[in-house]
């Protein structure tokens, strides 16, 4: 029979116990630094323009449960800085997709030349635009419902 069954919870049980809970939530937050990691590679692969870094931290085997405390708050923390990055740089990115198509134009200069009389550019550069901007709609959409709540 162990000490703990005999005496109720010893100091040493309680410790391993508060190390394991510990342990638990500072996996979560790796976990959860993976995954925002993954969702910068992506921004950066799409758009090449967002770099942000996410860091992983990590605690030796040995360590105590104030280590493992402090650990789990600087993984909190970094965690929710390097959200409040990507969320600013997908916000970022988002407006910037309608705005550079506004100013690019659509039509060949050929071809602007040759519909200028009947206001055809017009109305495609606006068509494109909107498009542009569903279409970002839409991958904003879709990267929110990725990531949840």
């Amino acid at each position: 029979m162990s000490n703990s069954a005999a005496y109720e919870w010893s100091y040493v049980d309680v410790e391993a116990e508060r190390r394991r809970e510990l342990r638990a939530q500072l996996a979560q937050e790796t976990a959860r630094s993976h995954h925002l990691r993954g969702q910068a590679k992506s921004l950066r692969r799409a758009y090449r323009t967002a770099k942000i870094d996410v860091d992983v931290i990590t605690v030796p085997a040995s360590a105590d449960s104030t280590e493992l405390a402090l650990a789990l708050d600087s993984a909190r923390r970094i965690n929710q800085q390097a959200e409040a990055e990507l969320s600013r740089a997908a916000a970022d990115v988002w407006s910037l997709v309608p705005a550079e198509t506004e100013e690019r134009p659509t039509a060949r200069p050929a071809t602007a030349r040759a519909s200028a009389g009947d206001g055809r550019t017009a109305r495609g550069g606006e068509e494109r635009a909107a498009q542009v901007r569903a279409a970002a709609l839409v991958e904003a959409e879709a990267l929110l419902e990725r990531d949840g709540p």
